[in-house]
């Protein structure tokens, strides 16, 4: 046992008070004496803390240096399960105190649910980051070790219990945090429990050996601070045999029995800076023959707790205990390997006890942040947060931690659990409360999935999701999805066009189609009809016999429009490009125009825009309507309609003939007309691209002396215009 920590226990001790100012001592003995009278009223609940325990917790908090709140929360943190109690609190010593007993119990609760096996390192994760006061998390590992120095209370299920939670989460936990002093005792104390035989016999064993033990460290220290002292080194120099567990896991790694261990012992020394840590390595070297491949420079490298230290195993020719671990490191590199990451606030502050609240804030200022400059480094190296701030974890209602990215909802939490879970949810509920699908969930929520007995996906979960198992099934059903819409479409689109030319439809001829193209399945053929990749008549004429050929006439522009809007690119349906897409010919949207989509028997999707007349009417049939949106790069041109209201007719047409060329836009045709008020207006039919070059031609005719307004026109208002061909400008 640590008897540092020991030293700290004794029940009548109030050593805590030492070095506290009068209303900070008065504070924390009048919040003793309020705990002593609360817990008279739950004597026999095994969850609950004696007096003299909860003194014994408040001594192990003082050790790590806590603040005046952290002390007095000390003999209240057990009683967070109990509304009445919480009450009483905030009513005696106001929010602060209350507060701090409140997240403790929160962080005592999702500690609970930390189970052995692979998600033990996310727990921790969790709770690193859920935590809201710094201080909570020391206050559950001070209660977790006194449990455990506690343990003979319990009836032996419950201390192996504690046992196992100690060794998987809560030496973990101290560990990452830099707590080594409390992860050796906890390692210790739980090893105990669970393996008495071993953890006796190799007690047994280093005790045997006590005595010639510190007779060997002794005559090490005596010769290092010999020859340091010629190089004006005058360290501080310790050793010790390695604790219990540490010995086991060697035994465990290597395969080795103890008496084949030759590194139980190890010798620390204390410098006062980094460079002195290297001379007294060359000095250790020049004394002892060093096993260079058992080196490790974790000044240069730190662990991921930030703990510090030249570690090397160096072997003595002249003892028979043959090699022992020397440990080099800074003052405050030692502070760090004792209490952790308190040791950084503790070392800025000049060991105030205050120093905890102004830690805390430095604490959740670089858990949400990065920046330059000593404090960040030091944080990511302890809590290792590179690996996990894109990370959230979250709760199922049985307590089972599940990791989603960041800005995940409950559609990604739905997919975690399982693929069906996810198909089928038709709502969510976190911490209790129903909640919409885009809500972003966040670290510690609980998560509860209502589902229906049907597949509830639809495409806007597409903008939901932020997993990439999610985002995977999603667009896998509506791919699926999409393409059964499109098989069934296309078969009544290809029926009736065989039916219009009074061909009979049989499987041999669909047979033969197949083969000519080639497609592997009838079901492909109609996928290709229905997802307008290839129209129905041209399908047919390859089967038909050759007739005579009419007499060719020029394409009309109507024709032109009629060909685009019957097969259109650029359009995804629903996130998906492969589905049978037209242009309603009543408004001839462009890209750039907002769009909406309507489901039309026999035609696939019908596109508008949302200014269409025929909108209204639509909107009737809610079930009819689909999501729809422009591709980002499609290669293809539309046409548009504009009016030009003239100040004079003069030469209008030969002037703007060099802005088509000049802004790539193609003129179709025109008309000029005038009123009885000799008022002329120029309609315009011209192709491009999108809303922007409209835009753009619209501004530069906006411009000319000669024009006065310039609007865009609907459809029925240009369609005069459509029966010839293209005009040529020359």
């Amino acid at each position: 046992m640590n008897t540092a920590i020991q030293k700290k226990l004794k029940i009548s001790d109030e050593s805590f008070t030492v070095g506290m100012k009068p209303d900070e001592k008065s504070f924390v003995l009048a919040v003793k004496d309020f705990s002593e009278n609360l817990r008279s009223e739950f004597t026999g609940d095994p969850l609950v803390l004696t007096h003299d325990e909860s003194i014994q917790s408040v001594n192990i908090l003082s050790d790590l240096g806590m603040d005046s709140f952290s002390l007095a929360a000390g003999f209240l943190h057990d009683l967070y399960r109990f509304p009445v109690v919480m009450d009483k609190i905030r009513k005696e010593f106001g929010n602060e105190l209350c507060s701090l007993v409140e997240e403790y119990g929160k962080i005592s609760m999702l500690a609970k649910k930390a189970k052995k096996g692979e998600s033990e390192e996310d727990y921790i994760r969790m709770v690193l980051t859920v935590a809201n006061d710094f201080r909570a998390i020391l206050m559950l590992i001070a209660n977790r070790y006194l449990r455990l120095l506690n343990r003979k209370k319990l009836i032996p299920s419950r201390q192996k219990k504690q046992a196992e939670r100690a060794l998987s989460f809560y030496a973990p936990l101290a560990h990452r945090l830099g707590l080594f002093k409390y992860k050796i005792v906890l390692e210790d104390m739980a090893l105990e429990v669970l393996h008495p035989e071993i953890f006796a016999d190799i007690s047994s064993r280093i005790s045997k050996k006590k005595y010639r033990f510190d007779r060997y460290l002794n005559k090490v220290i005596l010769k290092l601070q010999y020859e340091l002292k010629k190089h004006r080194l005058s360290p501080e120099i310790t050793g010790r045999s390695k604790h219990v567990t540490s010995i086991y896991r060697k035994m465990q790694r290597t395969g080795r029995p103890f008496d084949q261990i030759f590194d139980v012992l190890a010798v620390r020394v204390v410098v006062k800076s980094v460079p002195d840590c290297y001379k007294v390595l060359a000095v250790a070297q020049q004394i002892f023959n060093p096993i260079l491949e058992e080196f490790d420079d974790y000044i240069q490298k730190p662990k991921i707790n930030g703990y510090q230290s030249l570690h090397l195993l160096l072997e003595d020719s002249n003892s028979e205990e043959s090699k022992f671990e020397l440990q080099i490191r800074t003052e405050e590199m030692h502070k760090t390997s004792e209490i952790g990451i308190a040791a950084h606030w503790a070392y800025k502050e000049g060991g105030k006890k205050s120093g905890t609240d102004s830690f805390f804030e430095w604490f959740r200022e670089h858990a949400t942040k990065s920046s330059a400059g000593f404090a960040d480094k030091t944080f990511e190296n302890f809590f290792n947060l590179q690996e996990f701030k894109n990370d959230i974890f979250v709760l199922t209602p049985k307590g089972e931690l599940k990791k989603l990215p960041k800005g995940a909802t409950p559609i990604d939490f739905a997919f975690s659990i399982h693929k069906d879970i996810g198909m089928r949810c038709s709502g969510a509920k976190v911490n209790g409360a129903i909640v919409p699908f885009d809500r972003a969930l966040n670290n510690g929520d609980r998560v509860e999935i209502m589902t229906s007995n049907q597949p509830m996906i639809n495409t806007d979960w597409v903008k939901y999701a932020k997993s990439s198992r999610a985002l995977a099934e999603i667009r896998k059903w509506i791919r699926n999805q999409t393409r059964l819409l499109s098989i069934k479409l296309g078969e009544e689109i290809f029926i009736r066009a065989l039916r219009k030319v009074k061909v009979a439809i049989t499987n041999e001829l669909l047979n033969e189609i197949c083969k000519i193209y080639p497609f592997d399945s009838i079901d492909d053929l109609y996928y290709a009809v229905g997802s307008g990749k290839h129209a129905a008549q041209a399908v047919i004429k390859k089967i038909l016999k050759p007739e005579e050929k009419e007499e060719q006439h020029e394409e009309t522009i109507e024709q032109r429009i009629s060909s685009g809007r019957k097969n259109p690119m650029g359009i995804k349906v629903g996130g998906m490009d492969s589905f049978m897409v037209h242009f309603g010919k009543c408004c001839l949207p462009i890209p750039g125009d907002t769009i909406m989509g309507y489901i039309t028997r026999g035609k696939g999707v019908t596109v508008h825009r949302n200014t269409c007349k025929n909108i209204r009417q639509l909107q009737n049939e809610p079930e009819r309507e689909i999501e729809v949106d422009w591709e980002q790069e499609a290669d293809r041109t539309y046409v548009a309609g504009i009016k030009v209201s003239l100040l004079k007719q003069d030469d209008f047409i030969k002037n703007i003939t060099p802005v088509f060329g000049k802004q790539k836009v193609n003129l179709l045709n025109y008309q000029i007309s005038n009123n009885m008020s000799d008022e002329y207006s120029c309609i315009l039919v011209v192709e491009l691209s999108s809303t922007k070059e409209l835009e753009q031609l619209i501004n530069t005719f906006k411009s000319m002396k000669s024009v006065g307004n310039v609007i865009r026109m609907h459809y029925s208002e240009f369609n005069s215009l459509l029966k010839s061909a293209p005009v040529a400008l020359g």
